[in-house]
């Protein structure tokens, strides 16, 4: 089990019960540092901060990722050992050129798709301006 980077001392807990204003800042504070380390996870690509982080948020879910956050951290934690052991090396998510530009394959697949989307409307782009400035379709 990962150790919570932001510890909540007693003398704190006492306070956060008393004063409603403390409370709803302090889960606040609570919830961002969650974000946090989930975010730490995926960008140093350490694996076993990725499962805790993600159990950390699973009160917070709405009532679809709620019901099916368990079940991912159940697989999760019953990976086949050369799975495993690939994970814990940072395995799980992609580099794209340096440590700090890793993120997970999801978020990979997105930019790989925009930067696709992105030269077929330039070149589509450029063939409207060719058209429009010969007077006819440089296909034609």
């Amino acid at each position: 089990m990962i150790p919570r980077y932001i510890s909540i001392s007693p003398k704190r807990k006492l306070r956060r019960s008393d004063n409603m204003n403390f409370s709803f800042w302090w889960q606040y504070m609570d919830m961002v540092a969650i974000l946090l380390q989930y975010t730490r996870a995926q960008r140093d690509g350490i694996w076993d901060l990725h499962p805790y982080s993600f159990s950390q948020m699973l009160p917070y879910f709405n009532l679809n990722y709620a019901r099916l956050g368990p079940v991912y951290l159940a697989e999760m934690h019953q990976l086949p050992e050369p799975i495993l052991s690939e994970f814990q090396i940072g395995n799980f998510v992609i580099r794209r050129s340096h440590k700090f530009n890793q993120v997970d394959p999801d978020h990979a697949m997105e930019w790989i798709n925009s930067t696709g989307k992105k030269e077929v409307v330039s070149s589509a782009s450029q063939r409207r301006h060719q058209q429009c400035a010969g007077g006819h379709s440089p296909l034609t």
